[in-house]
Order: structure tokens, then sequence, then C-alpha cells
């Protein structure tokens, strides 16, 4: 983190790797468009749930795509 950010709120949501996130949260805390989450979810980069009330992504998984994708 560089020395000028303040942690995320939405950070904490990933303290629970089986916490569901919504694709808003997924979103907030990636900092881009939900629509580029929702095409992740879409293509099976990112690993989700796709429920009637819409994609949820377990925290731990999310966790891990960003391991996975680190440069």
């Amino acid at each position: 983190m560089a020395r000028n950010e303040t942690p995320l709120p939405q950070a904490e949501l990933l303290n629970d790797r089986d916490n569901l996130l919504t694709v808003q949260e997924v979103a907030g805390i990636l900092r881009v468009k939900e629509f580029t989450v929702r095409e992740w979810l879409r293509k099976s980069t990112l690993p989700g749930y796709r429920l009637p009330s819409g994609w949820r992504v377990k925290a731990g998984d999310l966790t891990d795509f960003l391991e996975k994708h680190r440069r």
C-alpha cells in the first residue's frame, strides 16, 4: 500500500475466507468496474457462484485470484 493510501473498509470483508461477496463489493475492493468483475465471472477467470440474487464470490477465492494475478 502506498504511503498516502488508507485501507479500504471493504478489505475487511476478506478476513473470513468463507465470506460471500457481491459483484459490487468485489469491484469496490479491486477498484474496477462491476462490468469487469462480471466478465471475469462469466469467463471463469474469477471463480464464483451464480445465484438467483446475482453472483457471489468467496473471499478466499478472491484472495487466491489476487495472488495468481500478482505482478
